[in-house]
């Protein structure tokens, strides 16, 4: 079971948890009374620049580190430290208004502070750069591996750990400048964002440097909005046509800070979502992550963070007081699937979710699509659901379902469940 949880956790950069109620009616679609936004001029025109929030000490138990990671054939970029900041101001305002959009209040995330700013550790890293995109790195994290991107995860958060001690009660946001010198991408070459959660306690992502470079993050949230305006053409990122393409610089910017908080959302917890691809920070939209900073001029805001992933959100405590820390067990699960036709949109399950408090809730994840079926939320310490989910059309061959399923303190478990299309 340890090896199965292993397994589909790193597989989804993910964990889960749910909230259950008798009977629930499943969220298979967008709530009637929401809508994909963060900031809509509607709720936000108090503030027509939409500047977000500035971080604060919250003391709370889990908290989010910043982390300068430097090779050691660099030197640390002047100004770094102050535009990461700016960077984690933004990402942690959009979990925290869109989570308020769903009338789910939060203080947001808690950063390590030092004095009156969020404290950045500088990290240096005991090989050059290159090293990191490596044979011998991937040979280093062997265990962890299953391409190149993931290779730079696992190297440098060990090199980090190393330093700093494994992640225990929070959440590293690695910006490492292990990227390809002189590159404006962190998408090619080897050049990474990545995220996962490593447990209910902890989580790590590291994203390129490059997001906190001097033009694309400025050193104050209120020059930054001027970026995300900036109509300016640049050379954007090498295509696999060996092409670049020229782009505004606010497509790279809003591209890069989508992206920072796309790997937040996994190292919280989140699971890829592409029921509505270009409207789901968890799938495709972190290309639209500008239009919530523009004010009431912008056009309607659409990137969101989905009803069942919030469900995630809801039991962090990264992010809610009333999380039970002091339960530790996970739920137990046991299921399997129906007779599923091929041409239906619908696998029949039958699931049955048992904690010693409470559970929280269940969703249910495609592998074989990469993305959220459905989930709802539930009470009581007992849960049986017997029905069908909605999946995309499905074809003759292997099926399989991972159910996922936390309780009130947070604690996760997930089954995978397999069965056949005829």
């Amino acid at each position: 079971m340890k090896r199965l949880l292993h397994v589909i956790l790193f597989a989804v950069l993910v964990g889960a948890f749910i909230w259950l109620a008798p009977r629930p009616e499943l969220v298979t679609a967008v709530a009637a009374d929401a809508r994909p936004h963060v900031h809509s001029p509607a709720t936000r025109a108090v503030d027509p620049v939409n500047v977000p929030a500035a971080l604060t000490e919250l003391a709370r138990e889990h908290e989010v580190l910043l982390v300068y990671f430097v090779p050691a054939d660099r030197e640390p970029m002047a100004g770094q430290p102050e535009r990461m900041r700016v960077a984690a101001r933004f990402a942690a305002d959009f979990l925290r208004a869109d989570l308020a959009d769903k009338r789910l209040e939060t203080e947001g995330l808690d950063f390590v502070f030092d004095g009156d700013r969020p404290r950045v550790e500088l990290v240096r890293g005991r090989r050059p750069a290159e090293w990191y995109h490596g044979e011998e790195a991937r040979a280093e994290v062997h265990g962890h591996v299953t391409n190149e991107g993931d290779a730079l995860l696992w190297s440098v958060y060990h090199e980090v750990a190393r330093a700093l001690g494994p992640a225990s009660r929070r959440i590293y946001v690695i910006f490492s400048d292990t990227h390809a010198a002189g590159e404006p991408c962190f998408r090619s070459h080897g050049n990474v964002a990545r995220g996962v959660q490593l447990s209910r306690d902890s989580g790590a992502l590291v994203v390129s440097a490059w997001i906190a470079g001097e033009g694309w993050c400025a050193p104050d949230a209120y020059e930054q909005l001027s970026l995300f305006d900036d109509r300016t053409l640049v050379e954007g990122c090498l295509r696999p046509d060996g092409t670049r393409p020229r782009l505004p610089v606010f497509e790279l910017v809003e591209e890069a800070f989508g992206s920072l908080t796309h790997e937040l959302g996994h190292a919280l917890g989140l699971l890829h979502d592409f029921r509505t691809p270009a409207e789901d920070l968890m799938a495709r939209g972190t290309r639209g992550f500008r239009p919530g900073y523009r004010g009431r001029s912008a056009a309607p805001p659409r990137v969101w963070i989905s009803p069942q992933n919030a469900l995630f959100l809801r039991r962090s405590p990264y992010l809610f007081d009333d999380v039970d820390l002091a339960d530790t067990a996970e739920p137990t699960l046991e299921g399997r699937l129906g007779e599923a036709r091929a041409g239906s949109q619908e696998v029949p399950l039958e699931l049955v979710a048992t904690d010693d408090g409470e559970l929280a809730a269940l969703v249910f994840y495609s592998p074989r699509h990469d993305t959220i079926l459905a989930g709802f939320e539930a009470h009581g310490a007992r849960m049986e659901v017997r029905r069908s989910i909605p999946h995309p059309t499905l074809e003759p061959g292997a099926l399989e379902v991972v159910a996922f399923a936390v309780d009130r303190g947070g604690n996760r478990a997930a089954i995978l469940m397999r069965g056949d299309v005829r």
